[in-house]
C-alpha cells in the first residue's frame, strides 16, 4: 500500500492524490440515490453557458431588429445602411469585449459566451449581409453591391482592430484552473 501511494503522489502530485482520496470517501459515504441525482459539475457549467448563449441570442436578435427599424435606408437609396452599422458596431464591440475580458477583467467563460456568442452573434448577421448583397446584384446595382461588400469587410476588420486597440496595454491573463482541477 505504501508503494502504491508513493507512486500516485509522484504521478499526480500530493494535492491531486489527496483530492482523489477525499472524493472516493465522500462518494462512498453518501447514499446511492444522492450520488445519482446530483448533476456532475461540468454538466452544470455547460448548462449555464448554453443558457446564457440562448438568452443573449434572444437579446441580440431584438437589438438588431430594433436598429433595422430605427435606421431605414437613405431616401432614394437601396444601400442597406442598418445592416452595415450593425456589422461594424458588432465587430468593434466584439474586438473590444474579447480582448478586455481575456486580458484585463476576470470574466467567467459562461458570461463571455453569453455576450460574445449569444448577444453579438445574433446581433451581427453574415447571412443578412449575403442576402442583401445578392439582392443588390439582382437589381443591377453592381457598384452599390461591391461598395457594400468592400465597406463591410474592410470596415469590419478595421472596427475589430480598433476594438482590440481600445483596450490599450495588454497584460498576461492570470492562470485559471481547468474544470478538472476545480472539481
Amino acid at each position: 500500500m505504501g508503494t502504491a501511494k508513493a507512486s500516485i503522489n509522484i504521478q499526480y502530485g500530493e494535492r491531486r492524490c489527496c483530492k482523489l482520496r477525499y472524493d472516493r470517501l465522500t462518494q462512498e459515504s453518501r447514499p446511492r440515490s444522492d450520488r445519482l441525482t446530483k448533476a456532475p459539475r461540468p454538466l452544470v457549467e455547460a448548462a449555464k453557458q448554453y443558457g446564457m448563449i440562448a438568452v443573449g441570442g434572444a437579446l441580440g436578435a431584438l437589438l438588431r431588429e430594433l436598429l433595422e427599424v430605427v435606421v431605414p435606408p437613405p431616401q432614394g437609396s437601396q444601400f442597406p445602411i442598418a445592416t452595415l452599422l450593425i456589422n461594424l458596431s458588432g465587430s468593434l464591440f466584439l474586438g473590444w469585449f474579447y480582448t478586455t475580458t481575456i486580458w484585463k477583467w476576470r470574466v467567467p467563460i459562461w458570461v463571455r459566451a453569453g455576450i460574445g456568442t449569444g448577444v453579438v452573434g445574433s446581433y451581427t448577421t453574415f447571412s443578412t449581409f449575403m442576402v442583401e448583397t445578392n439582392a443588390l446584384f439582382g437589381k443591377g446595382l453592381t457598384f452599390t453591391a461591391v461598395l457594400y461588400v468592400l465597406v463591410s469587410v474592410i470596415g469590419g476588420l478595421l472596427c475589430a482592430f480598433a476594438g482590440v486597440r481600445l483596450v490599450g496595454e495588454r497584460r498576461e491573463p492570470e492562470v485559471r484552473p481547468s474544470v478538472a482541477e476545480r472539481s
